[in-house]
């Protein structure tokens, strides 16, 4: 299963290094998808989250 990860490049809790290893949990592809925000990020700027989701579900449409 393709896995998409989601980091906030100002996250001081969750930073992006120590959300790379999750590449390691697939064989089938893996994304890193680093925007801009704090460990809120989701909350900071939901488009930043919700058009890549999507735009994903889009493709398997």
């Amino acid at each position: 299963m393709p896995l998409t990860a989601f980091a906030g490049s100002l996250d001081s809790n969750v930073p992006v290094r120590w959300v790379r290893p999750w590449a390691g949990h697939t064989s089938a592809g893996f994304r890193l998808r680093v925007v801009p925000g704090g460990h809120f990020f989701p909350y900071e700027n939901p488009a930043s989250v919700l058009e890549p989701i999507g735009a994903a579900l889009e493709e398997v449409r």
